[in-house]
């Protein structure tokens, strides 16, 4: 499985596919609609948040880390769907919170799927036993 980092890409209105593999690391492989990530950890940049505060302009801080069991999970349709557990909706804003957060503003710092859209965010955040 290769391990990638994802985020919302403004300019392209996609999802940009970041390699966390050693020998690509930091570098675009790709990028989609939609992508479904396994035992993914929702990561913010902290002086990048505060840089988007301070001059009300965004910048790429906040990633979604996991490993993308296989490259054709990558998808250009908008409306791929999660199966399996029951999902929470995830989101992200910078002036609102430091973390990614559920629908009640709880903090979300891993999950153990999630199904990542250019419009929202669903995780499987069950916990194992």
């Amino acid at each position: 499985m290769q391990q990638v980092a994802v985020y919302r890409n403004l300019h392209k209105n996609c999802l940009s596919i970041q390699s966390r593999e050693r020998e690509n690391y930091g570098k675009i492989i790709g990028y989609c609609k939609s992508i479904f990530l396994k035992r993914p950890k929702f990561v913010v940049r902290e002086k990048g948040r505060l840089k988007v505060i301070k001059e009300s302009r965004k910048n790429v801080h906040a990633f979604i880390v996991g490993e993308c069991p296989h490259l054709n999970l990558w998808s250009w349709q908008k409306d791929v769907k999660m199966g399996g557990n029951p999902t929470t909706k995830v989101f992200y804003n910078p002036y609102k919170y430091s973390t990614f957060v559920d629908k009640d503003g709880n903090p979300v710092h891993k999950a153990r799927a999630v199904l990542v859209n250019t419009n929202y965010i669903d995780a499987d955040i069950t916990k194992e036993n």
